[in-house]
């Protein structure tokens, strides 16, 4: 990859959406000990509950981190 002058004046676009994503991977891995403590039946408590929230109207973005820490 040669010396580009506009992508250093506008910047990466794969930078970018990395450092947009790093507040979520960082709530994720705060989740992460508490996720990996439940048993299978807990694991199935909290997908409901998430389910269950996600059907009470909540955002899609409110319960991602606690989705993904899960899985």
């Amino acid at each position: 990859m040669g010396f580009n002058p506009l992508r250093k004046l506008i910047g990466d676009p794969n930078e970018r959406a990395l450092r947009e994503l790093q507040p979520l991977v960082a709530e994720v891995n705060a989740l992460e000990a508490d996720a990996a403590a439940l048993s299978d039946e807990g694991l199935r408590a909290r997908t409901a509950a998430l389910r269950g929230r996600l059907g009470g109207g909540e955002e899609h973005d409110a319960v991602l981190a606690e989705a993904l820490a899960a899985c």
